[in-house]
């Protein structure tokens, strides 16, 4: 158990970087006119996302607020505020998308993806904060 506790912040760390490249690729991918590839892309960086914040939330739970002592609040309200943002966009577009309302989706989707991409690279960045071996007992 203590070994899990130890690399999870590392494994989301990764997960974070995958999804980078998961959502770099599918906006590639959508400015070559591959809708399909697109999407594709999109659901995996959809579904990495939600396993990492899943996973996040289980970390939280184990670890417990003794994380507070080492991470400021300020970084987790940043952070939290980010993955709100990012989840209320990412809904609002998926909500066009199954509207068909694709060109408000495509306007909407420029900044969510941004806002996207800047959520992954502070989880990045934020996850190897919350090392276990870093926090006291």
């Amino acid at each position: 158990m203590k070994t899990l506790i130890a690399v999870l912040p590392y494994l989301l760390s990764a997960m974070s970087l995958f999804n980078i490249g998961s959502i770099w690729l599918g906006r590639k991918a959508i400015l070559r006119g591959d809708w399909f590839t697109h999407r594709n892309y999109m659901v995996a960086s959809l579904a990495l996302f939600a396993a990492t914040l899943i996973l996040f939330g289980v970390y939280l739970t184990i670890r417990g607020p003794r994380i507070l002592v080492v991470v400021p609040e300020a970084l987790f309200g940043i952070y939290g505020v980010t993955v709100v943002t990012t989840i209320a966009l990412l809904a609002l577009t998926l909500w066009r998308v199954v509207k068909h309302q694709f060109l408000p989706h495509k306007l909407l989707a420029r900044k969510a993806v941004l806002v996207w991409l800047w959520c992954c690279l502070y989880g990045m960045l934020f996850y190897p904060l919350t090392d276990a071996r870093i926090t006291p007992l």
